[in-house]
């Protein structure tokens, strides 16, 4: 069996399991990870070079894969234990800012809308990834996230 490739898609349910078994299952939000596809995301119109300036600077693949390939360390919105998780896998202090934001600041885009994003989104297609991660909420899968992207655990 290969290992993960850098930043390709896993199969559907590889590591969905995991992200909701993560999930603090008395949360009544339970979020969740999912592939947002950049080619059906139109390109944002950069409205604060800096902050596209700083986000060029994190190994965006590195950061979406970590999370990717090891959801019950990172699980979404549990950001002290994502941060104890980075500290272990020794991130760098870029790349760790990077990871942060996507807690602090979840990525949410829709190829309708982006609600949160847009300058790591742009960041991340100059890189030449074709998916990034982004939270929401379980209830919103399959409405405004197609379920398909989403990381959920595959039917019994």
């Amino acid at each position: 069996m290969r290992g993960p490739v850098e930043n390709e898609r896993p199969r559907p349910g590889t590591y969905a399991s995991l992200a909701l078994m993560a999930a603090d299952p008395s949360d009544e939000l339970e979020f969740v990870w999912y592939d947002i596809d950049l080619e059906q995301i139109e390109p944002y119109d950069i409205w604060k070079p800096a902050t596209l300036k700083w986000a060029k600077k994190v190994n965006w693949a590195r950061v979406n894969d970590l999370v990717r390939n090891n959801v019950a360390d990172f699980p979404a919105r549990n950001l002290d234990q994502a941060l104890t998780s980075a500290e272990r896998v020794r991130l760098n202090k870029k790349d760790t800012a990077g990871l942060y934001t996507l807690y602090a600041e979840p990525i949410f885009a829709t190829p309708h809308q982006i609600t949160n994003g847009g300058h790591r989104l742009t960041a991340m297609r100059t890189q030449g990834l074709r998916w990034a991660l982004g939270t929401c909420l379980r209830d919103d899968i399959g409405e405004s996230v197609d379920e398909l992207h989403a990381y959920l655990p595959e039917p019994d």
